[in-house]
């Protein structure tokens, strides 16, 4: 039981604090090895210290006797070894736990007596309120044995207060409530009201620590490996308000507690704690008992299969991991269950759902998994985690069978005193934890962190579990992609956010019809400015027409395709007006782009001509309006957008859409014919198709920036002054190279800037509300594949200061439906991602030549199931498009409707509002010879944004050509430039990666797929070596580091969790810092700097700090010994 090493340590401790009050010494068992690193990473934070308050009524005249209550719990500690056991971590490589004799136990610091009998009812529970939070957030030292208090409390009225607070390292619930019930039997027996009866004796903690030492350790990780396989990973609770970050992931079970950073700090941050109760019904409980006897399962089956399912589809996985307390008491154990300790163990639950099978046979297969982990539960978390996911965190989310620690049974019939109320308080440090209790009556309880979890998130999540059980219930042979999350209310809700049927728009014309119209309305007002020139909307129409007849003349009409080979100008504006007076769609080509790309374009969408300056030139025709045969589902405009295959695609988009479209932004914004909008955005981009139209069919004047006149804010600042423009369009990142811009408060005209192409942080509209106090901020979203904007939000300045990260995209604008579903069709619950699915007028057509593509992005109702729809929407699937467009963008409902938007969930990407298929810079890449592999990412960089491509270069001698070898055998600075160029010839600038990093190989999940995650980041990948320690303090950590991780080289600019670095690791590491330095170092610091140089950095202006400290006050006692 004990190794060598704690022999001499028991020797040694001996000799200097008195042998014969030392029992009996031996490692920590695994679950406590865990509570021991939270403990010393959090000593105040309150986590794993129960409290557990019991209320008794005596009759009167009946007084409870709280010396003879005093003496049942000394017994107690005589009895069971746990209770006078310390603990011990420095100078050690393996935390071990003592115990003393009863002789040590401090019973001044563990019994407190008080006496309310002269405060009032009101003061009394005033001053219970404040104890009960100063006694569970006092830290215990862990030390010293006897680590729990007992206050005991006289009140008024015959009422008392028995306040026990322990630390769980020693006891779990099961034993908690045997010890209580132990407790008050013997106090009875004391009193003379019942008679001594024998007590097992014998058996202590330690028959329980050697057992696990003989278990067989390698046997267990077989298991559980197995059990993992084919596992991809842990995925965090998309409710959660913050992510874990990388330090916080290396520890066991997901360490996420606010420490202070210094010892010398004033004021210890906090973490806030909430809780909610959802009770089922006795009948409820019933049913689900009965139903769990039915089908030979146990009830802790049935609560996992439906927090498994719950979280299945919040995270929208079919293989999701959360944690489960189990008892941990083993069978072959002899007087285990008289025995007092911690030995209840966390470990993971591993859920898998496959939609096809029944609730009934997945249940079963189920049960037989949890039967199956039952004998391997004796191995601790941080071991499991290091063996199936490099040490990292399985689970945020723990689920608990709670066993109340006392009832009235314990009073053995006594009739004067009674059990009035009993109330457990204990917290987990994940940020939710799941408690089951009750008999009679389940009640879930969730136990929460208040920033890392919201009130309204918790509360919805209580009625999706209680959904989710009372479905399972009721339809055990119902396949699980029939069992809806959603209940009745919630699906009522998101059937009233998707009402927007708005039928006073003209749908049955098109843009030409409408343009005409107001033609006739202001002919002699101005329509177009570009430079010095003008146009008049009659002058604008003659020219269109002229050019129109030139085109039908040429067998020009409705379906047919003509390209846009021009710059901005006004000979743009009047060759687009000219193709659709024509009936047929324009197709822009962006005269920037590479030749390879536009003849691709020009080939894929068969166009019928091509309109440049030469052509424009002459066309001397009628000014009339031309006949044609268009219809509002015609195709309007054909746009290229970035392709996953490596080409582009073209999206064709209709007339009835964009009518649709223009009509709602003029009904929201009021457009009058004295204001004026900016036309800056490419025409291969669809918010130019409202810059364009919109002005020329309401009257207003459309002004023309120059060609690239985009990309210089200089140039924009100026032409919005001296144009008096009204209205003009930012993608977020260029509105933030705007702010930047000098004497914007000169923009006297400007009334409405609205951005969309890219998320609009809050930060940016809180500087925009800054800087343009009187304007309104609009932010919109929507894909090609519908007409400009599906959604829209009207930015306020006082908006812009809630809790949220980002701006929301609102809600969907007229005749439009937005449906969040998960990889199912599942509707997806309020605070859930969801793939956005587009319904309505504004859906595009689809992909040109495309029938595959168009096939699986724009779905035919009537070829999936519909019922989910029906669900969350309360209505037939009538009332709504026939089609749904498959965004691939990510977005949840806030509780008040609005839509927040999450990013992609595949591999396209919006660069400075342009959207990027990383696929086709990938396939671009792979065509060079050179290159085997190749990853693209967007990159984070500080606020900027950039493409990184990953690329693996082909071998040697799979390369023909000797120019290509040498190409390939360059360094990467050199290989870097010659990409840039050879992507150049065949993408647009902006899908050029800024960075290209070289690999040996691409890393892969445990199933061969690529892992993204792992990829190096851009300030580590390709860096030059080691950099040695240079000061005293880098060179003493960097020998400390390299001694506990058992590593040759440590560069300074090593973190510490990315070279092998784990919680026990780091506590050694901690003990060892502290005693070379000779100061009181949390353990908290080497998460909040595990870069090498950065705690070095740390470490000595803490030293600083102490050295003035000291002259102005006394030395610092620095490290000390054990003392035991």
């Amino acid at each position: 039981m004990m190794n060598t090493e704690m022999t001499t340590t028991k020797d040694s401790i001996a000799q200097q604090s008195k042998r014969h009050s030392i029992e009996n010494m031996y490692p920590l068992s695994p679950m406590q090895e865990g509570l021991l690193f939270h403990t010393l990473l959090s000593p105040s934070g309150g986590a794993y210290v129960p409290q557990i308050v019991l209320t008794f009524t005596s009759q009167s005249g009946h007084e409870m006797d709280g010396q003879r209550l005093k003496q049942a719990w000394q017994d107690a500690v005589s009895r069971h070894s746990i209770l006078r056991t310390a603990f011990y971590w420095e100078q050690r490589e393996q935390p071990f736990q003592i115990v003393y004799h009863q002789s040590v136990i401090s019973w001044e610091k563990i019994w407190i007596e008080q006496d309310w009998r002269s405060l009032s009812e009101k003061e009394q529970l005033a001053k219970l309120n404040i104890l009960l939070v100063c006694n569970r957030t006092e830290p215990f030292e862990l030390n010293k044995p006897g680590l729990m208090r007992l206050i005991w409390v006289k009140g008024g009225c015959d009422r008392y207060y028995l306040i026990w607070c322990y630390h769980h390292l020693i006891l779990d619930g099961w034993s908690a409530s045997r010890l209580l019930q132990e407790v008050f039997q013997q106090y009875f027996v004391l009193l003379g009201k019942l008679p001594p009866t024998p007590r097992p004796t014998g058996h202590a903690y330690g028959d329980y620590i050697a057992w696990i030492g003989k278990q067989d350790v390698n046997a267990a990780q077989a298991f559980w490996q197995t059990y993992f396989q084919a596992w991809e990973g842990p995925i965090s609770l998309p409710i959660l308000k913050t992510a874990v970050q990388p330090s916080e992931q290396a520890v066991q079970s997901s360490v996420k507690f606010s420490v202070q950073s210094s010892a010398q700090s004033s004021v210890q941050s906090s973490v806030q704690f909430a809780q909610q109760q959802r009770p089922l019904s006795p009948q409820a409980t019933q049913k689900l008992k009965a139903f769990a006897k039915t089908h030979k399962i146990t009830l802790n089956t049935v609560i996992q299969a439906a927090l498994g399912l719950l979280l299945s589809r919040y995270c929208d996985t079919p293989d999701v991991v959360f944690g489960a307390t189990c008892a941990g008491r083993p069978t072959e154990l002899a007087g285990v269950l008289s025995m007092v300790g911690l030995f209840m163990n966390t470990l993971p639950v591993r859920v898998q759902t496959d939609p096809t099978v029944t609730v009934r046979e997945w249940l079963q297969k189920l049960s037989a998994q949890q039967a199956a982990t039952t004998g391997y539960e004796y191995i601790s978390l941080r071991e499991l985690q290091a063996w199936v996911n490099k040490g990292q965190s399985l689970f945020d989310c723990l689920l608990v069978f709670e066993n109340y620690p006392a009832s009235a049974e314990m009073f053995q019939g006594q009739t004067d005193l009674q059990l009035e109320h009993i109330q457990f308080d204990e917290w987990t440090h994940f940020p939710l934890t799941l408690l089951v209790s009750g008999v009679e009556q389940l009640t879930f309880t969730a136990k929460y962190r208040c920033d890392q979890l919201d009130a309204e998130s918790i509360n919805r999540l209580l009625g999706h579990l209680n959904n989710v059980i009372t479905v399972l219930l009721k339809r055990p042979e119902e396949p699980l992609k029939n069992i809806s999350v959603l209940c009745s209310a919630e699906k009522k809700q998101i059937s009233a956010w998707n009402k927007t049927d708005v039928a006073t728009y003209p749908l049955d014309q098109t843009l030409p019809d409408l343009f005409e119209a107001q033609v006739e309305k202001t002919p002699d007002a101005i329509a177009l400015i570009f430079k010095t020139q003008t146009l008049t909307y009659e002058a604008l129409n003659a020219k269109a027409n002229q050019l129109a007849h030139h085109l039908q003349r040429k067998g020009i009409g409705a379906e047919q395709r003509v390209a846009v080979h021009l710059d901005r100008s006004l000979e743009m504006v009047i060759a687009l007006f000219a193709i659709l007076k024509t009936g047929a769609a324009y197709v822009p080509l962006d005269p920037s782009y590479p030749k390879d790309r536009l003849e691709y374009m020009l080939s894929d969408a068969d166009v019928s001509a091509v309109l440049n300056n030469h052509i424009l030139a002459g066309t001397g025709q009628s000014t009339t309006n031309p006949q044609r045969t268009l219809q509002p589902d015609n195709s309007a405009y054909v746009i290229y957008t970035s392709g996953s295959t490596g080409k582009p695609k073209g999206v064709i988009n209709t007339h009835r859409g964009l009518v649709n479209r223009l009509c709602w932004m003029q009904q929201t914004y009021g457009l009058t014919t004295e204001q004026r909008v900016l036309h800056k955005t490419p025409l291969s981009f669809d918010v130019s198709v409202w810059e364009i139209f919109w002005p020329l069919l309401n009257g207003a004047t459309l002004v023309i920036a120059e060609p690239n006149g985009h990309k210089d804010n200089a140039y924009l600042a100026d032409l919005i002054q001296t144009q008096q423009i009204s209205i003009l369009h930012f993608v977020p990142s260029m509105l933030a190279a705007f702010l930047e811009i000098p004497k914007t408060n000169d923009f006297k005209a400007l009334q409405h800037i609205i951005c969309s192409g890219e998320a609009l942080p809050k930060s940016l509209a809180q500087a925009f509300f800054q800087q343009f106090p009187h304007v309104s901020l609009y932010n919109l979203y929507g894909p090609t594949e519908a007409a400009i904007d599906v959604t829209f939000w009207h930015c306020q300045s006082q908006q812009a200061l809630t809790s949220h990260p980002t701006v929301p995209i609102g809600r969907p604008i007229a005749n439009t439906q937005i449906h969040l579903l998960d990889s199912h069709l599942h509707p997806v619950p309020i605070g859930i991602p969801g793939e956005i699915y587009i319904g309505g007028i504004g859906v595009a057509r689809g992909y040109h030549n495309r029938p595959v593509l168009t096939a699986a992005r724009f779905i035919e109702v009537n070829n999936i199931t519909t019922e989910h729809i029906k669900e969350s929407t309360g209505e037939s699937t009538e009332n709504y498009s026939l089609r749904l467009y498959k965004s691939g963008d990510l977005a949840r409902y806030r509780a008040d409707g609005t839509l927040e938007y999450l990013g992609r969930q595949d591999g396209q990407v919006k660069l400075r509002g342009v959207r990027i298929e990383l696929g086709e810079i990938e396939a671009a890449l792979c065509e060079h010879a050179a290159i085997r592999q190749a990853v693209v990412v967007l990159y984070q960089h500080f606020k900027d944004e950039m493409l990184v491509a990953y690329i693996v270069k082909e071998k040697a001698e799979k390369i023909r050509t000797e120019e290509i070898k040498a190409e390939a055998a360059k360094p990467i600075s050199d290989l870097q430039k010659d990409l840039s160029d050879f992507l150049s010839a065949k993408l647009p600038t902006i899908m050029i990666p800024a960075h290209f990093v070289t690999l040996d190989s691409l890393p892969l999940t445990p199933n061969g797929k690529l892992n993204r995650s792992a990829l190096p980041p851009l300030n580590q990948a390709d860096r030059p070596a080691a950099v040695a320690p240079r000061t005293p303090t880098e060179q003493a950590i960097a020998s400390i580091w390299s001694t506990v991780l058992d590593l040759e080289e440590i560069s300074i600019d090593d973190n510490f969790f990315e070279i092998g670095g784990h919680s026990l690791s780091a506590t050694r590491v901690n003990t060892r810092l502290r005693k070379h330095f000779n100061i009181e170092l949390p353990l908290q610091s080497l998460f909040e700097y595990p870069n090498l140089e950065a705690l070095a950095t740390h470490i000595e202006t803490h030293i600083e700090a102490l050295k003035i400290y000291a002259d102005s006050q006394q030395q610092h006692s620095g490290y000390k010994e054990i003392e035991l």
